[in-house]
């Protein structure tokens, strides 16, 4: 081959793999992380009796009682929202069980104590037949298979639903993803906002209960621990707001957040082909003569 037609070979090599490059980077595929946040405290009015009521966290071999302190618990999952899946049986829902789950634990804006779940334990779900939205407990861990709904603890460790009249309620169709959440920016209601980076914030009454049943005034079951990596994690007290006729004061809530961290990034394989391009035009500027 002579040094002109080695050449427009190699410049052609140069333009398919720009033009192969280009078009990676314009096919959907990237993904962004997200944050989803559930913020609660330990301390409330009961509306059901209208008292004062508490409850526990236990994680490892440290536990903190509701009742001596109000501690604020924040549970966060971090994923891509390329993992969100939807679908409509049992109910329609949306969920992501792939990425990091952790539990913190604080007293006022002090950190006393930060677990991170083992995996493929934790899963955030929106129910959206329910208007349900948090943080589930799947016992024995999401299977090879996949995440299975049926497999759900829905409101243990924590989640939201609007329950009492006149209290703050959530957007029923919000899927988890930031597509949703970019596609409403700036709408906002009594329990939801959206912000134009694909935002969410989502407050309703507080639901903690293993065992859940669905049935007007059925109690809760001891709950099954979840494995963190400084021991066994488990929230110790019963949040059913839907016990009560209640219209107003004092109500436990709960606040659902997602934030994206980062912008889109190309998926691996394009940046190996960008690579590939980068040392194609490196050769042919080698092969070029002076």
């Amino acid at each position: 081959m002579s040094l002109k037609a080695e050449r427009g070979a190699v410049n052609k090599l140069i333009l398919l793999v720009a033009a192969i490059f280009a078009s990676a980077l314009a096919t959907p595929g990237s993904a962004t992380p997200i944050q989803y946040t559930m913020t609660f405290g330990t301390d409330f009015v009961n509306p059901s009796i209208n008292e004062r009521a508490t409850i526990d966290v236990v994680i490892g071999s440290n536990s903190y009682d509701g009742l001596t302190t109000p501690y604020t618990i924040q549970l966060t999952f971090t994923g891509d929202d390329s993992n969100v899946i939807s679908a409509f049986s049992p109910v329609a829902f949306s969920a992501i069980d792939q990425g990091v789950a952790t539990v913190t634990v604080l007293n006022g804006t002090q950190v006393l104590q930060t677990a991170t779940f083992l995996p493929n334990q934790v899963v955030v779900t929106a129910d959206n037949s329910n208007d349900g939205f948090g943080f589930g407990f799947v016992p024995g861990g999401v299977g090879a298979g996949g995440f299975d709904p049926s497999t759900v603890q829905p409101v243990y460790p924590a989640a939201i639903s609007p329950t009492f009249v006149g209290g703050p309620a959530p957007d029923q169709f919000y899927n988890l993803t930031l597509a949703y959440a970019q596609a409403r920016a700036g709408q906002s209601g009594s329990g939801f906002s959206y912000g134009a980076d694909g935002s969410a914030n989502l407050t309703a009454g507080l639901w903690s209960c293993y065992g859940f049943q669905e049935t007007f005034g059925k109690g809760c079951s001891a709950p099954v621990p979840i494995q963190t990596d400084q021991g066994a994690f488990s929230i110790v007290g019963d949040v059913q707001p839907w016990y009560a006729t209640f219209t107003g004061g004092n109500f436990p809530l709960g606040v659902f957040t997602a934030k994206p961290l980062a912008s889109p990034v190309p998926e691996p394989a394009s940046l190996a082909l960008l690579g590939v391009a980068f040392a194609a035009m490196g050769w042919a500027r080698r092969r070029k003569p002076n």
